[in-house]
């Protein structure tokens, strides 16, 4: 079938993204557990310790926040859960509060700056800045591609499928990402940045490309709601990579729309997911 149109998310869709944030939460959360033991707390030695293999996992395994909390959970280390529960707690409001940059790279380094000084209260402003930066370093850690992503990109590219990239957050940072990766490989000038998703930018996203018909585009991602959501609103197809999400982007009201496990499982099942009757077929089968 010929003209098919994709429209992909960038993190944790294309790329590892939420493991740096874990990481970052590990770091800042060793930091306040170790100067709370040298201020005289007690019985932290072994919560340290089961965080530190914790982290190992967030980075070998690129955890995500939710895994992340799950296994200091299982691991019963409870002191560092809490830790990380305000970390989410107060990011998620940093988001919601906002009208406009809600995913400004101010953002999560503050929440982080906000959790250390509430531990700490009157501490140092250079401490408080140390937090801030341990925040930052979300965007200057390493987001390799998704296992398989490269390789479906190329796939698509030789079908002569149009592929555009919508991605949501910092100008300043996706830019950079779009760059290291040399995404202009497979995507060309058809990359989008945006505050953040709505239908609204899917369908200025269609008219800036000039895509002529609804009936052959795709949009992909990990998140319902900012990937799939939006997209079916508008009439567009959707195909959505089950991983773990954030809780802000979690809704109960799903729709139709295709399931993967994984990115790779495009290249592997493309016939079907692109041949109309056979996608409206499965729906129907689904209900």
């Amino acid at each position: 079938m010929a003209g098919i149109t994709w429209i992909y998310d960038l993190d944790d869709t294309l790329i590892s993204n939420a493991h740096n944030y874990s990481n970052a939460a590990a770091t800042l959360i060793l930091k306040i557990l170790e100067k709370r033991k040298n201020n005289g707390f007690t019985n932290l030695e072994e919560e340290i310790e089961k965080v530190k293999e914790v982290k190992k996992d967030v980075l070998e395994l690129k955890l995500g926040f939710e895994d992340f909390m799950y296994n200091l959970k299982q691991n019963e280390a409870q002191k560092a859960l809490s830790i990380a529960e305000m970390i989410y707690k107060i990011d998620m409001e940093i988001i919601n509060r906002a009208k406009k940059n809600k995913f400004s790279q101010k953002r999560f380094p503050s929440a982080c700056a906000k959790v250390y000084e509430s531990y700490f209260p009157g501490c140092p402003r250079a401490a408080k800045k140390e937090a801030y930066e341990i925040g930052k370093t979300v965007f200057s850690s390493e987001s390799p591609f998704k296992e398989g992503a490269e390789n479906v990109l190329d796939f698509l590219k030789y079908k002569k499928d149009k592929l555009i990239l919508l991605t949501k957050g910092d100008k300043e940072i996706q830019s950079k990402k779009i760059k290291d990766k040399k995404l202009e490989r497979w995507f060309g000038n058809s990359t989008y940045i945006v505050d953040d998703k709505s239908a609204f930018y899917f369908q200025r996203v269609l008219d800036s490309e000039k895509i002529p018909t609804l009936k052959n585009v795709f949009s992909v991602g990990n998140s319902f709601k900012s990937d799939i959501e939006h997209a079916l609103e508008i009439g567009l197809s959707g195909i959505y990579i089950s991983e773990r999400r954030w809780d802000f982007e979690k809704v109960d009201n799903f729709k139709e729309f295709i399931t993967l496990k994984k990115i790779s499982e495009i290249k592997d099942k493309y016939a079907e997911l692109t041949d109309s009757f056979k996608y409206a077929f499965k729906l129907r089968l689904q209900r």
